[in-house]
């Protein structure tokens, strides 16, 4: 992941500091950091628990937000990760357009996201009980 510390290792006249925090002008402005850009920065971290309390009803900690601390079922793990990783990418994605994030912002775009993924599921849903009926029907003779 092109962070900022990891950009500058390969090109010393980049400038390795927080995108969010430039955008609002933070002095001095932290180094960017895959645990900074997803939890240490402000900005970020003011977002994930307006997140946190829209989706699940309270504030999630910093080892929940990496996936951690829950003890779930495979199938619940599997939806939280892939909730986490929504929320990572809606993240990273208005940082690479040097967008600065807000609560209302991440909750519409996970929401976008997530409705397609519904969508999805739905349609594979429907398709799995079509096979299922075509096949008990084969079955029968």
């Amino acid at each position: 992941m092109g962070v900022g510390a990891r950009v500058q290792h390969i090109n010393p006249n980049y400038d390795a500091g927080c995108t969010f925090c430039n955008i609002l002008n933070l002095r001095p402005v932290p180094l960017e950091t895959v645990l900074h850009i997803f939890w240490d920065c402000t900005r970020t971290n003011t977002v994930l628990k307006a997140v946190s309390n829209y989706f699940f009803g309270f504030t999630m900690n910093k080892a929940e937000w990496f996936g951690m601390n829950f003890l779930l079922n495979i199938e619940d793990g599997y939806a939280l990760g892939i909730f986490i990783a929504i929320v990572k990418y809606v993240i990273w994605s208005n940082r690479l357009r040097k967008k600065l994030i807000n609560s209302e912002l991440v909750i519409r775009e996970v929401n976008h996201h997530l409705e397609y993924i519904f969508m999805a599921n739905s349609k594979f849903k429907g398709t799995l009980i079509r096979l299922s009926n075509i096949l008990v029907n084969k079955r029968r003779g």
